[in-house]
């Protein structure tokens, strides 16, 4: 070897070890990326399944209201049905009889408008949507987003 070759040898050399170095980088980075991935789709899966509870907990709380508040309506109806003809036999004794059912019928459609504008009011903040799974899907993006991040500037440092 001549000495006008061997600089262009050790060149060469040196360009095959920085294109080794940069192919084993490749793979790393892949490998990782690769792994971000796997590990996405498994909290996905996760975040699924978390739906899934936090939605048959809210059926179930409901159903058991909804079997409650129905039992209280039918009870209801009969205990007010025979209060309503109680305060207008009252009423019966100090006027006369229609003016009885006017008064004690005004008094049920004022009871009746007031718990009908409770109930919407309580049931404005009930909703079906699950807000902590929704959260935690946030987050996730979040902490996904910057793992890739993360990634890119560290290959991008090493190069």
């Amino acid at each position: 070897m001549t000495i006008a070759e061997r600089p262009t040898a050790d060149r060469h050399a040196r360009i095959r070890e920085e294109l080794a170095g940069a192919r084993s980088e490749a793979r790393s980075l892949g490998a990782a990326v690769s792994g971000i991935g796997t590990e996405l789709r498994q909290l996905a899966s996760k975040e699924v399944g978390l739906a899934h509870a936090e939605m048959a907990d809210s059926a179930a709380a409901a159903k058991r209201g909804a079997l409650y508040g129905g039992i209280a309506v039918v009870v209801a109806v009969y205990g007010i049905g025979f209060l309503a003809l109680a305060l207008m036999y009252g009423l019966d004794a100090v006027m006369p009889r229609w003016l009885a059912a006017v008064v004690t019928g005004g008094l049920l459609a004022l009871v009746a408008f007031t718990a009908a504008w409770t109930a919407m009011r309580m049931l404005k903040d009930f909703s079906l949507t699950p807000r902590r799974t929704l959260e935690s899907l946030q987050e996730d993006l979040k902490w996904a987003s910057e793992q890739i991040r993360r990634n890119a500037t560290s290959s991008r440092n090493a190069s």
